[in-house]
């Protein structure tokens, strides 16, 4: 770990400056999602810097820079909301979710005890999802629209104090489960909805104003569980190893896909892709769960088997890195085609952005969604497959809690109606 680190350390500053000169007046905040996508890229860089294949990534993640900046800078609107259309509904929807969500972390708690307490929180944190708890996995996995359903409440509901109830249990639940995603993923989300001016109506300004002045100390406090759960898995990995280097090395984990990928016999294993099979591995979690298809083994994890000459890694568990956006550009459409493929992904991230930024409110359930969907998109980047998987299990698992919620709120109003007779 320290040995990577010191010998790519200096190329990842660099490279993360270099990038962030290059994108940070599209950056919301330090919280924006699109960060990691930054970092991703800096430490594909970096780590790529002793192969040849450096000059496809350099010349991917250019061509990527050069769509993204195409699309105007978003402007984000300061009209307020005049009436919240479907509040009722996103309240009874939240609920229903957040009862969900309880009854499965609790169950996973119970299956596997608790995972920030372990000798090995990652470890634990994955192992948990045995056979047989596949959908559950899928649901669980969803669970930032619940948070961003939870946040937004905090703030346009009257009903603050039940949702500020849900936002601790949520919290608290997501940092037992040892997960630094979750931690960071509970600021971003919370910072992108604060900067948000046009749903902060005059009645509740002070509400934010509240916010501002204790927000430093909710920074901290995640702050420090974030670093307590990286140096705790460092100290596992890599017994006495120095805390400094691992947060170094957590953070140019982002872009370890190039270790494996940068070496020749890794790349001639794909040899053979073309983009035919490019729909069909982009879209397989669809085609798999629908029993269309065999579930592929995931490109990260061919890699890994590949990288270290073995038919098989783990008994329980699949791992490997996530195959950035210039890496399936490569297999699926060779140097020439990744590098216009890295362009036009360029292209459509910052187009969508941009349309997400400046979305004109007319419901605040449509507004919830259009929230995860900024959040969604360096997803996509990062394992676009996945990306697709996640909007598939959307609609499959989260639809039956939306039609539920809809037939509670009609009981409501039609029980409403016949009181008032």
């Amino acid at each position: 770990m320290e040995e990577l680190v010191l010998r790519f350390g200096l190329y990842y500053i660099f490279f993360s400056f270099l990038l962030f000169f290059l994108f940070k007046k599209y950056l919301l905040s330090i919280f924006d999602p699109f960060l990691f996508t930054v970092l991703m890229m800096a430490s594909s860089l970096s780590l790529s810097t002793d192969s040849y294949f450096f000059f496809y990534v350099f010349f991917s993640i250019l061509a990527f820079t050069i769509g993204f900046r195409l699309i105007k800078l978003p402007v984000r609107s300061d009209i307020k909301i005049e009436k919240l259309v479907d509040l009722q509904l996103l309240e009874i929807f939240t609920i229903l979710f957040f009862i969900l969500y309880v009854v499965l972390s609790l169950y996973f708690l119970k299956l596997s005890g608790v995972p920030l307490f372990s000798d090995n929180p990652t470890e634990a944190k994955i192992s948990r999802f045995v056979e047989g708890t596949g959908w559950m996995r899928r649901v669980f996995f969803l669970s930032n629209f619940l948070l961003i359903c939870i946040c937004l409440l905090l703030i346009v509901s009257k009903k603050r104090f039940l949702f500020f109830v849900m936002f601790i249990t949520y919290f608290l639940l997501s940092i037992l489960q040892g997960s630094k995603s979750g931690a960071l993923g509970i600021v971003a989300v919370f910072w992108y909805l604060y900067q948000q001016n046009n749903i902060w109506s005059d009645s509740v300004i002070y509400i934010k104003r509240l916010i501002k002045s204790k927000m430093k100390y909710f920074l901290i406090v995640t702050a420090v569980l974030f670093l307590s759960i990286v140096i705790k898995e460092a100290e596992i990995e890599e017994e006495g190893g120095n805390p400094l280097f691992a947060i170094g090395f957590r953070l140019m984990e982002f872009g370890d896909v190039m270790i494996y990928y940068k070496t020749q016999i890794v790349r001639d294993s794909f040899a053979n892709f073309n983009f035919i099979d490019y729909f069909l591995y982009e879209f397989n979690s669809i085609f798999g769960m629908l029993r269309l298809t065999d579930y592929y083994e995931p490109m990260g994890y061919q890699m890994v088997k590949t990288y270290w000459s073995t038919s098989s890694l783990f008994d329980d568990v699949v791992l490997g890195p996530n195959t950035v956006f210039f890496v399936r550009g490569h297999i699926f459409f060779g140097y020439v085609g990744g590098i216009i493929y890295s362009f036009i992904i360029g292209v459509l991230a910052a187009y969508f952005r941009k349309k997400i930024i400046e979305i004109k409110i007319t419901s605040i359930f449509k507004y919830a969604l259009a929230v995860y969907g900024f959040f969604l998109i360096p997803a996509f980047l990062k394992e676009f497959n996945q990306a697709i998987g996640t909007m598939f299990d959307f609609v499959f698992y989260l639809g039956p809690i939306f039609v539920l919620s809809l037939i509670v709120k009609e009981s409501f109003n039609k029980n409403k109606i016949i009181i008032e007779s």
